[in-house]
């Protein structure tokens, strides 16, 4: 099993990542605390911005992250949630984008994966409650040749985040 910080740590152009999943398990304790009104605990900040740094730290250094997320409208609370804390990410200068499932059904059966310069795939593995399995590495060049199109179908079908959030 690989992780993705073993890809992230060493991407040399970009790093993108799709997100089809209703929820994800890993967010929960977070989640219920941003429900009751209560900001994020210290290590849960601090996990927060080893992020934003990397992705500063990548950015600035001339490489590219994004990600897609595939919600379903109206926005549960979670996503909600999701897309508010997104915003930072994006400041960071993440490439965070949008697509509705609804117009782009087309979407609707893609996996939830992360694409690492064009050529490097990392296949991620969730439980039917959103916890995370685990990633498996996929080489196959005709494999990767798939995940590459659904990655540029669900860009083509996505607005930035920040197009989203004024029309909604």
């Amino acid at each position: 099993m690989s992780t993705t910080g073993d890809f992230f740590d060493r991407f040399q152009r970009s790093a993108w990542r799709l997100e089809c999943r209703p929820f994800y398990g890993p967010d929960a304790a977070e989640f219920d605390r941003w429900q009751h009104g209560q900001p994020p605990t210290i290590e849960q900040q601090a996990q927060r911005q080893r992020w934003i740094d990397g992705v500063t730290a990548a950015t600035d250094g001339g490489r590219t992250v994004g990600r897609v997320l595939v919600v379903t409208l109206p926005l549960t609370p979670y996503w909600q949630w999701r897309v508010s804390t997104g915003q930072a990410h994006a400041a960071a200068g993440e490439d965070i984008r949008v697509a509705d499932r609804a117009r782009h059904p087309d979407l609707g059966d893609l996996g939830d994966f992360w694409i690492f310069d064009d050529d490097q795939l990392l296949a991620l593995d969730y439980d039917p409650h959103g916890a995370f399995l685990g990633g498996r590495q996929v080489t196959d060049p005709t494999t990767i040749g798939r995940y590459r199109r659904q990655r540029d179908l669900s860009i083509t079908g996505s607005v930035p985040l920040a197009e989203f959030l004024v029309t909604r």
